[in-house]
């Protein structure tokens, strides 16, 4: 009988320590994709305005920017999606926000491209830009999760 309750106690224990490091596991999963995430997009944003000048002169630089606008889409689309654990939601709410933003901006300047009515001037001055620049600020709370 004392066995018994000594593993039925064992078991639960263990089945609870699993759900702690699967907790674990998830928060460090999802700080370093954000972390990535806010990485690609800051490269994103600072590569954006020279691909945007180099397409005002040369035409197949066009399809360049083109392609960073649809992979940024892309990456918007897969952070979205991301669960956050959730002492994190309220900051993967926030990044959400900012994507959503940017989502608009990007498909905006899409269908000028695909219409071929985009000025690549006003690139420059994409909003995108500054939404990025205003997520890089999220970083450090990224890296502070589960501290």
């Amino acid at each position: 009988m004392k066995i018994r309750l000594v593993l039925a106690v064992l078991t639960v224990l263990m089945l609870s320590g699993c759900s702690l490091l699967d907790g674990v596991s998830s928060t460090l999963n999802y700080g370093e994709e954000a972390k990535t995430y806010l990485q690609e997009a800051a490269a994103f944003a600072e590569n954006l305005p020279a691909a945007a000048q180099e397409a005002v002169t040369d035409p197949q630089a066009g399809e360049k920017v083109k392609k960073e606008l649809e992979a940024m889409r892309e990456n918007i689309s897969s952070f979205n999606g991301l669960d956050a654990p959730g002492f994190a939601e309220d900051l993967h709410k926030q990044i959400v926000g900012y994507n959503e933003t940017m989502l608009g901006t990007i498909n905006g300047h899409l269908e000028q491209l695909n219409s071929q009515v985009l000025d690549y001037k006003s690139l420059l001055q994409s909003p995108v830009i500054q939404q990025v620049n205003e997520m890089k600020q999220l970083t450090e709370k990224i890296q502070n999760l589960g501290q």
